[in-house]
């Protein structure tokens, strides 16, 4: 039987379908399940490349977007600001988008398999990009800032109506606890959070 987010082809039998399709569609890697009357069903997990999308072209995202390659992940840029968002600055990100994140992610939807991460410090920036990341089932969301830059933006989307299990998602402040104080470091620390969290491993910041 063959699962994809737009097709179901085969089949199991009537008993079996409903169950299949939804362990599959769950899958991170493949697994034997045993299900509750003995049977083992066996999900072969086939996902797309995984996909880093950085909003806001500060040096922090280019050393991201450099780490982010090396790890397979094709790298997305989005930056209304030129300056920031130049060919020069990433020459080896995959696609690079000069427009805000409103237009940004209209012509580029977010999916499943894509991580969204926010570095730019521009809440007019940031927080757009944020609401489109918590719109979609993208698989992972984090956000820079300090502890206090994330306080006041979980108070701003509190106010646009967000709930907190809806802010949950945003692992604000981004990346894991490794004592990070360069953007090399940082962008490691967030790049382990990503990874952790896409092999569906439980990080605790």
């Amino acid at each position: 039987m063959v699962v994809g987010d737009d097709i179901i082809a085969g089949s199991l039998g009537s008993e079996l379908d409903q169950t299949a399709v939804e362990l599959a569609r769950q899958a991170l890697m493949p697994a034997i399940h045993t299900l509750p009357d003995g049977k083992e069903l066996f999900i072969d997990a086939q996902r797309p490349s995984p996909v880093l999308v950085i909003v806001g072209g500060q040096h922090i995202a280019v050393a991201l977007a450099r780490l982010a390659n090396i790890l397979n992940y094709r790298t997305v840029v989005v930056d209304p600001r030129r300056a920031f968002g130049s060919e020069s600055r990433f020459p080896g990100v995959d696609e690079l988008i000069q427009a805000w994140p409103g237009k940004a992610f209209e012509a580029f939807p977010l999916q499943r398999e894509m991580a969204v991460v926010t570095l730019s410090h521009d809440p007019k920036i940031d927080d757009p990009a944020l609401c489109a990341a918590l719109a979609s089932d993208v698989f992972y969301i984090g956000a820079l800032g300090s502890r206090r830059t994330n306080v006041k933006r979980h108070e701003r989307m509190l106010v646009q109506g967000y709930s907190e299990a809806q802010l949950a998602r945003i692992h604000a402040p981004v990346g894991l606890a490794i004592g990070a104080d360069n953007p090399e470091e940082i962008a490691l620390a967030i790049m382990g959070e990503v990874v952790a969290t896409y092999r569906g491993k439980a990080v605790d910041g």
